[in-house]
């Protein structure tokens, strides 16, 4: 049985623990995709990690 690569994760919830997940994956070169409620949230979350 082979595991394939993974390349893309998904973070549901960018609060303090999401986003620093999130952070941590995109730096690592991971395409991230991230979820919050509402997009407002999720604007601020991505806005204070520094990344887009």
């Amino acid at each position: 049985m082979t595991v394939p690569e993974i390349r893309k994760i998904g973070v549901v919830g960018l609060g303090a623990m999401g986003a620093g997940i999130a952070q941590l994956a995109v730096e690592g070169g991971y395409e991230t995709i991230g979820r919050e409620v509402t997009p407002e949230l999720g604007e601020r979350a991505w806005s204070a990690s520094g990344t887009s």
